[in-house]
């Protein structure tokens, strides 16, 4: 049987995500394949999918509950850009998967590890260079630093979210006009208190009372 046969079933899916678990102990495991925690209002979500039952696709992304969904939408998502960017169960219990973990780490628009600071938070929105395929991202830097208590930095943040989505596309996500988007966003983020009711809610509603909760660093 060559390597690349050999089929990923549900006991070697416990097996990798223990093993990503000791590679990222501050996280928990919350489904089969994903481990996460959370820093103030944002999710760091570590998971792989297993593509036709053999390849191991590690990837990363982060959620903002201030602004809040039914389900998950992922921004600043990432993976290793390697040939480590997809494994074989066999280069897994190599240790392989430790080469992936670090390019993660050194991936990471928002580090993965660590004391994470609000400043970190929004250069990792701004600097972000991969795949964008929603206007949250131009909105989380905003509520983000609204949440926080910051209004100044939100407004500023704000008019940096409108310039970089005018560039990205020329006629705005969800059918609505820039000026209606920035007008929206300007009245979300003039009420911190109803942003932070909504994380406490997205919480319950996500089920991540358990998740491993650490606080982030307001500079």
């Amino acid at each position: 049987m060559y390597e690349k046969d050999i089929k990923i079933d549900s006991k070697m899916k416990t097996k990798i995500t223990k093993d990503w678990l000791v590679e990222f102990p501050e996280y928990k495991k919350t489904l089969s394949t994903t481990i996460e925690k959370r820093v103030g209002t944002i999710v760091f979500s570590i998971w792989y999918d297993v593509a036709y039952e053999l390849d191991i696709k590690p990837q990363v992304y982060y959620f903002n509950l201030s602004n809040g969904r039914l389900d998950y939408c992922g921004d600043l998502t990432f993976e290793p850009k390697s040939r480590r960017y997809s494994l074989t169960w066999l280069q897994h219990e190599k240790g392989l998967y430790k080469e992936a973990a670090q390019e993660l780490r050194e991936l990471a628009p928002i580090p993965l590890e660590g004391p994470v600071t609000l400043s970190q938070v929004i250069n990792g929105y701004k600097n972000y260079k991969d795949h964008i395929y929603s206007s949250r991202h131009f909105e989380d830097p905003a509520l983000i630093a609204s949440w926080a208590g910051k209004l100044d930095l939100a407004h500023e943040c704000l008019d940096w979210g409108l310039e970089a989505y005018q560039k990205h596309c020329s006629v705005p996500y969800n059918g609505v006009t820039f000026g209606e988007w920035y007008e929206s966003m300007s009245e979300r983020i003039s009420d911190p208190e109803a942003l932070r009711r909504t994380v406490e809610e997205q919480i319950i509603h996500h089920k991540l009372t358990k998740v491993p909760y650490q606080e982030l660093i307001i500079d």
